[in-house]
């Protein structure tokens, strides 16, 4: 089991639109089939299928079968550089602030 988050957002590989035409008129973004990138924050394996791989081929990262639990956006979110921790704690100091930040988000809307 590996954990994902869910984007509707536009996407490219190799130069390609993934889901959305070129031909087409520009789909709005919730409109998009959403892609799944990896979240790693818990991953899990059966641990007989996992050694038996791992013995077999030397790795085992995908083995058995295999599923995919969304997670919150919260909980997305990846820190590998310092701009990443910046933003988790600006969103921790945000989410600190509590039902003052909903209210003036809810006025916004």
């Amino acid at each position: 089991m590996i954990t994902v988050k869910e984007e509707q957002v536009h996407c490219i590989y190799k130069g390609k639109p993934i889901n959305f035409k070129y031909d087409d008129i520009f789909a709005q973004t919730q409109d998009l089939i959403p892609v799944n990138p990896f979240v790693y924050s818990l991953m899990m394996w059966r641990s007989d299928v996992f050694r038996k791989t791992f013995e077999a081929k030397g790795h085992a990262f995908f083995c058995g079968k295999i599923g995919y639990y969304p997670v919150s956006k919260l909980s997305s979110v990846i820190i590998k550089k310092k701009e990443d921790l910046m933003l988790a704690e600006s969103i921790l100091r945000l989410r600190d602030k509590g039902k003052k930040y909903e209210i003036e988000y809810d006025n916004i809307l």
